[in-house]
């Protein structure tokens, strides 16, 4: 084979050098105005992308701040029932407290009556002594 042969059966081939190449230039255009608008295509869609990647991290970052609020909800919500627990406890301690203190409090006015009564009925028995 030779070159010329060679030439017309490779596909990018488009004139020969023997020839004209002037109706190559309404395809060259077309080829380039293609590689353009394939160029603005692509420049809107990597905008597009980059435009979702940016909401997609401020989506991740608020999802991350949501989770780490609803840790320090949750670890909060465990602090105040271990307060409120320490509290009924010590609620309970003051309750059996202030139950022995009334039982102490009723003895002790028990006491006082009966050594009221008793203080009075030795003044009577004084009384009745002085005057028989």
């Amino acid at each position: 084979m030779n070159s010329r042969n060679n030439q017309k059966h490779l596909p990018w081939t488009i004139c020969n050098p023997q020839r004209s190449c002037r109706n190559l230039q309404p395809v060259l255009k077309r080829l380039i105005d293609n590689m353009r608008n394939l160029t603005e295509k692509l420049s809107a869609a990597l905008l597009n992308i980059t435009s979702k990647e940016d909401i997609v991290k401020q989506r991740a970052k608020v999802a991350e701040e949501a989770v780490s609020g609803w840790n320090k909800a949750e670890d909060a919500a465990v602090a105040f029932k271990e307060q409120l627990e320490t509290a009924a406890l010590k609620n309970s301690a003051l309750e059996d407290r202030v139950g022995h203190l009334e039982g102490d409090l009723k003895e002790c006015v028990r006491q006082l009556r009966q050594a009221r009564d008793k203080q009075e009925q030795k003044f009577h028995e004084a009384v009745i002594q002085v005057m028989t």
